[in-house]
């Protein structure tokens, strides 16, 4: 493992440009001639490429790497060989020690430059596995010039890269990709055109339990009038293993929203069961559900540590979709309650506590930004785990007034993070006790942070990490 401190980008050697960074998309950062901050898609920290300007803003310009004439000691041959070409991962020409240092610097500098928050190079927890970790994958169609693809898009566009095989997929959903392909291309269902918003196939979505091996596939659509998917529902559900449905998912309007609101179950069942630190949890092919099994378990012991050493009375999980975290606390406090705005999550939510038995766990469906600033004076403990955009301006405010005992804040984006601990921990109320990361992304940019806070004064949370500066 390389582990690189310098985060500043540094002037360029003769001839070329250092790439000393990554931004949070893991496009390469460096400086040109004239000192410019350069952003250089493709390239790695430690490469030295040639570059022709793409665009020029007022604080930083776009590049193409023209040449890469020095190789960074981290650079690999990428495991797939769409790599560069599909948007869907940004890294791996990276080695995976080199992806999870900068993880951690990513972390570690950005609640320094947006919270000015000092904090030790965190710890980050991550699974050996990193290809083959997706239990989920919503795959966009088009039509080429041979009939219909599959495949993600290409970075910063909506033009289909086709592919046969993904390697980051589980292989139980890589392998069903081609048989699938063949299937759907023999039929004669027409594939949706963004330009003129004609046709009807859009994305195949696959989910697999990880640990149970159920299988759920759905086809999302503009309408309904799909010729003779109940045959070909029927032959999936024979031919494929572990699959327990086939869905229908209308999505009618003109935007990049994937989802519709109707989902048509058209063989079997529309969830299947996964089994999760030792629960069993209802899934459907629209709600949420971490991609990353065997690491959204890695982080269930971290969250006990959060709220142990104090007496529990109400455990409020705001944000919490299905219930995966709320569930498996569930010894954790005498009253959980979950709140989430999706309806269909909620729903899933309350079947799990139900077919586990959890009568003390309860979940409503109201928008959290409205709905819990009025639940936290009876809340002893908060876990907040919000969409990229964080937290509102106005929650903080309440939390940080009423301040429950401890508070965990999961994050997927680093800045809004900073942003939101900056304005919980400054009026005083709380103390930061430890920061995590956690890789739920191997081959990407993306990563998962959870921050720990306890109420100024009282007991602080002991957590396997170097505490906060």
């Amino acid at each position: 493992m390389h582990v690189h401190e310098t985060t500043a980008a540094a002037p360029a050697p003769e001839g070329g440009v250092l790439v000393t960074d990554l931004s949070p998309r893991g496009v390469g950062i460096g400086r040109l001639a004239d000192g410019r901050v350069c952003f250089a898609p493709g390239a790695l920290p430690g490469d030295t490429v040639r570059v022709q300007e793409r665009h020029r803003g007022q604080r930083s310009t776009t590049v193409q790497v023209l040449e890469l004439q020095e190789p960074s000691p981290d650079r690999r041959d990428a495991p797939c060989a769409l790599a560069g070409r599909c948007g869907g991962c940004q890294l791996q020409a990276l080695t995976d020690g080199a992806q999870r240092s900068w993880k951690q610097r990513h972390v570690r500098e950005t609640l320094r430059r947006i919270g000015g928050i000092s904090i030790p190079l965190p710890m980050l927890v991550s699974d050996e596995r990193s290809l083959g970790y997706r239990n989920k994958a919503v795959i966009p169609l088009a039509r080429g010039d041979k009939g219909l693809v599959m495949g993600f898009y290409a970075p910063d566009s909506h033009r289909v890269v086709p592919l046969q095989h993904c390697p980051v997929l589980d292989p139980r959903l890589d392998a069903l990709l081609p048989g699938l392909l063949a299937d759907i291309n023999g039929s004669s269902w027409p594939v949706y055109n963004e330009a003129s918003g004609k046709g009807a196939l859009r994305h195949l979505a696959l989910r697999v339990g990880a640990n149970s091996g159920e299988v759920l596939l759905t086809i999302v659509s503009r309408d309904r009038q799909l010729t003779d998917i109940h045959a070909l529902a029927r032959h999936w559900m024979a031919e494929i293993p572990g699959l327990v449905g086939v869905c229908l998912n209308v999505q009618p309007e003109r935007s990049n929203r994937v989802f519709g609101r109707q989902t048509l179950c058209i063989e079997g069942r529309d969830w299947l069961i996964e089994h999760f630190a030792g629960l069993r949890l209802q899934i459907g092919p629209d709600t949420f559900f971490q991609a990353n099994t065997s690491v959204a378990e890695m982080l269930l012991p971290h969250l006990r540590a959060a709220f142990a050493g104090t007496e529990q009375h109400l455990l409020i999980d705001a944000y919490c979709g299905i219930g995966t975290l709320t569930l498996p606390l569930a010894a954790s406090a005498p009253l959980l309650l979950g709140i989430e705005r999706h309806r269909g999550s909620i729903r899933e939510a309350r079947n799990s506590a139900r077919i586990n038995g959890l009568s003390h766990v309860r979940f409503e469906a109201e928008d959290v930004s409205a709905a819990l600033p009025a639940r936290l004076g009876d809340c002893t403990g908060l876990l907040l785990d919000p969409p990229r955009k964080g937290l509102d301006a106005d929650l903080c405010r309440a939390i940080g007034e009423q301040a429950p005992q401890r508070l965990a804040y999961l994050s997927c984006s680093p800045a809004s993070l900073a942003r939101d601990l900056r304005l919980l921990l400054e009026p005083g109320h709380y103390q930061l006790d430890g920061v995590i990361c956690f890789d739920f992304f191997p081959q990407t940019g993306h990563v998962e942070t959870l921050a720990v806070l306890s109420r100024a004064g009282g007991p602080r949370a002991v957590l396997p990490v170097p505490r906060a500066a």
